[in-house]
């Protein structure tokens, strides 16, 4: 089947001068009811030099309507009305990115106003990193925030045990562009999840960290059986293929069985429907200050995201 051209809705090309520093990749379907926070947080960012590169992958519920009512000439919208799935999509918006940088944003979550200036800052002072993440905050809709997550700062530490995870948390990407152009998204007969797979092939070959700062406001509203069943079969076939490469094979063995057992946790929990236990338990706790400084942000994205919408 012959794949249809991307239409664009932004700036003309002779038009887009100066080039931006940061490109933001995002990829959205389906999402009218919570994009328009997600615009409005990025939309308010201390910093400014940045082009939002928003790939539709296929929506019909007015997604891009949304995107589009903001009418800021930073913002390129992709569309050719067909899905592709999230890493065929960011694949196409990392070639498409104009900026030195890459962050990556998804069309439910919502920035920090200072996450692009305090990542830009760490990775201009730290040129050997290649790719940073942040804390989040964890919400769900309405804004409510219930818990923390926060990751290990340097590159060692967060490499230290890859054949469990390699925590640096996909939303909060951000990199350098030359990175992501090298190591692209995994299309091929994908199973979610696709950001643990890329950290697992380049961890040896690249440099990670994250920000002990929060950065990001994360939506969760719930785990869901086929997502969690598919996120742990990917992680042990992906697993098993680097078994004597990246890691060995006792440590894949072990990390495999330690996936199908908390696979069967979880088949337990949400068929039993303790879905909320298994949030808490994914989450740190929330602190007043934290959770103050969460709700200034909901509110000060919230109010434009309902005016446009």
């Amino acid at each position: 089947m012959k794949a249809a051209a991307l239409e664009v809705d932004g700036m003309d090309e002779e038009t887009k001068s100066p080039l931006p520093l940061i490109s933001i990749a995002m990829s959205v379907l389906n999402c009218r009811r919570t994009v328009g926070v997600t615009m409005a947080s990025i939309l308010n960012q201390t910093y400014g030099n940045w082009e939002l590169v928003v790939m539709d992958d296929g929506s019909s519920d007015g997604t891009a309507e949304v995107v589009k009512s903001f009418g800021d000439p930073r913002v390129r919208l992709f569309r050719d009305g067909q899905r592709r799935r999230l890493p065929g999509r960011l694949n196409q918006a990392i070639q498409l990115a104009r900026g030195q940088y890459i962050a990556r944003m998804d069309g439910d979550d919502v920035m920090y106003p200072d996450r692009l200036a305090k990542q830009l800052a760490f990775l201009e002072s730290h040129p050997e990193i290649d790719l940073v993440g942040g804390g989040m905050v964890v919400f769900r809709n309405g804004g409510e925030a219930y818990g923390t997550r926060i990751f290990p700062a340097g590159h060692d530490e967060i490499c230290r045990k890859p054949w469990l995870r390699v925590p640096v948390s996909h939303p909060t990407w951000m990199g350098k562009a030359e990175w992501f152009r090298a190591h692209p998204y995994p299309e091929a007969d994908h199973l979610f999840p696709e950001d643990r797979d890329l950290l697992f092939r380049t961890f040896r070959e690249s440099r990670f960290a994250n920000l002990p700062d929060i950065v990001l406001g994360y939506r969760e509203e719930g785990p869901k059986l086929k997502t969690c069943l598919n996120a742990r079969r990917h992680s042990v076939k992906m697993l098993l293929g680097g078994a004597g490469r990246e890691v060995s094979y006792a440590q894949a063995l072990r990390s495999c069985a330690l996936q199908w057992i908390a696979a069967a946790v979880e088949l337990v929990a949400i068929g039993s429907g303790l879905n909320e236990r298994i949030l808490k338990h994914r989450a740190g706790p929330l602190a007043p200050a934290v959770a103050e400084r969460w709700q200034s942000v909901w509110e000060m994205n919230r109010k434009p995201a309902v005016a446009a919408g």
